[in-house]
């Protein structure tokens, strides 16, 4: 194994320790449930950043450093600045001043540097750089969802390559999809300025804006549920409710090395359910079985339907 994918698996492990150590949401015990089963590695890899952390919190308790937590789900600050030198070491990546990248089908979570908490999607990049100033993130490719710590004098920015997003305190995902941002709101508000823009926009809680280099905005406003079933791939799900069979197989495909192929005959078809967003094969069998249609299991695709001609 690469020294580098070594010391990825290190990272998140230590990332990990450190939640689980501040006490976990019942969304995050699914996430690392799902962590731990994409690799017999990783429970190993959690055990020892477990005692790495164990012996780095009782050396910060034997100067007399107070714990204290930031934040609504914050990463432990404060008095742990001698813990967190420790982690460091041992391979704890708190994001600051670095370039993070998810893998397909990896959905990471992790806390950072000034209690703020983000939340990345499949395939996913981020630049983070922080300064007195501001806490500017540039989302160079993928999704990602943060939920802000407030600090009234440094702003959270997120940048794209078509707009900027910026809060104090609030929680919203941003999604970079070719030429275009999408923003989802699901706490709080944002201001948003697109490329070339001189005002910013602002957008509340339950507000959704797509802003393309080519079309006109597109802004609407959803309701929870919807919010639930649209951040849904924080928790590794992918919640269905009406989409067509091809934009369902789309989702599924960001995440699985088989892509699935829905023939034409049903890709208008609509589906509803809830599924694992690593679980393509058991999507395609369960639509199969329910239009009583061909399936196909490929090592390398899925066929969903009759796929003549292909």
């Amino acid at each position: 194994m690469a020294v580098d994918s070594q010391k990825a698996l290190e990272c998140e492990a230590a990332e990990w320790a450190v939640a689980m150590d501040r006490g976990l949401t019942p969304d995050e015990r699914i996430s690392l449930d799902l962590w731990l089963a994409g690799d017999p590695r990783r429970q190993g890899a959690l055990v020892r950043a477990q005692a790495v952390w164990a012996a780095a919190v009782g050396a910060a308790h034997l100067k007399s450093a107070p714990r204290r937590r930031i934040g609504r789900r914050g990463v432990l600050a404060g008095g742990l600045a001698a813990s967190v030198a420790v982690l460091v070491g041992a391979g704890v990546q708190f994001v600051r001043g670095q370039n993070v990248r998810t893998v397909r089908g990896e959905v990471r979570r992790f806390p950072m540097a000034d209690g703020s908490e983000a939340v990345m999607n499949s395939q996913t990049q981020l630049v983070v750089r922080y300064s007195e100033a501001q806490r500017r993130i540039d989302l160079r490719a993928g999704e990602a969802w943060f939920d802000v710590a407030k600090d009234a004098g440094r702003p959270f920015v997120v940048a794209t390559s078509t707009a900027t997003v910026t809060a104090v305190g609030t929680a919203f995902s941003v999604r970079e999809i070719g030429d275009s941002t999408e923003v989802v709101v699901s706490e709080g508000t944002v201001r948003i300025r697109g490329e070339g823009d001189s005002r910013d926009m602002l957008l509340s809680e339950g507000g959704s804006l797509r802003l393309d280099k080519r079309k006109p905005m597109q802004r609407s406003q959803l309701d929870p549920g919807r919010i639930r079933r649209r951040l849904a791939w924080r928790d590794g799900l992918i919640m269905l409710d009406g989409e067509t069979l091809s934009e369902a197989a789309a989702e599924f495909n960001q995440y699985g090395s088989r892509p699935i192929r829905v023939a034409p005959e049903i890709a208008e078809r609509r589906v509803v359910g809830v599924f694992r967003i690593l679980d393509a094969e058991g999507f395609a069998r369960a639509n199969a079985e329910l239009l009583s249609t061909r399936i196909e299991v490929h090592d390398h695709e899925i066929l969903l339907g009759s796929m003549t001609g292909s």
